[in-house]
């Protein structure tokens, strides 16, 4: 029934559920060299990967999934954490003085098999190496 809580009340308190969601970056800056004549995030989409989120909590670490480039990047990515498993002043110690590290990563060049150029050697899905101009291999 929907009505009915997922776990017992004990439970849920024993395991002390936290979560942490990351919604948005927001702010990023539109070019990549700072002298591109093109339209704002144009060349970042061309020479670097998808936008996307690295960070860390309670010695755990989470990367979300790559976003197209823009001034404003959502993912609505949550992690729930169980900090039930250490006793609560250790928990508040551990947030206190680890904190929660974010790192946003817009820049990070594409990878070589992002970046081929026409008729360079490329590793297909099945791990085979095909020829160039997308013939099979």
């Amino acid at each position: 029934r929907a009505d009915l809580p997922f776990l017992p009340e004990g439970i849920a308190l024993s395991l002390n559920p936290m979560a942490v969601t990351v919604v948005r970056a927001s702010g990023l800056p539109a070019d990549y060299t700072g002298t591109s004549l093109k339209a704002p995030y144009v060349e970042l989409a061309e020479q670097c990967a998808p936008v996307f989120v690295k960070w860390r909590a309670l010695g755990q670490e989470c990367v979300t999934d790559g976003r197209p480039h823009a001034e404003s990047v959502e993912w609505g990515s949550r992690r729930i954490f169980l900090a039930g498993e250490q006793p609560l002043p250790e928990l508040c110690r551990r947030l206190r003085e680890e904190g929660i590290t974010v790192e946003v990563h817009d820049r990070d060049p594409k990878s070589a098999s992002e970046t081929n150029p026409r008729g360079q050697t490329r590793v297909a899905a099945d791990g085979e190496e095909g020829g160039g101009e997308g013939g099979e291999g």
